[in-house]
């Protein structure tokens, strides 16, 4: 399937791609500014993100269904972490 012009497998690369950057901006600007989020917590909320995006690409993809099951036991593995950290907060 497609999305206008592109596929499904090239949208969720770009949405990866925007999760990079993402991660990047946030990190710089706790490395030289002390504002926004700690850097676990935004490992901790992007990986879950990442995870979920990882699963739908390899869905799109169609990689083999083990693929799909380790990326969502991760995405609750940093979902797991990242509600601890907000309740430790």
């Amino acid at each position: 399937m497609e999305i206008g012009a592109l596929s499904y497998v090239d949208f969720t690369a770009i949405v990866i791609g925007c999760l990079a950057i993402e991660a990047i901006a946030l990190l710089l600007l706790w490395q030289f500014r002390r504002k926004g989020l700690k850097p676990t917590q935004t490992f901790a909320f992007l990986g879950a993100g990442a995870s979920f995006t990882a699963a739908l690409l390899i869905v799109a993809a169609d990689a083999p269904l083990s693929w799909f099951a380790i990326s969502l036991a991760c995405a609750f593995v940093f979902h797991v972490w990242d509600m601890v950290q907000r309740w430790r907060s």
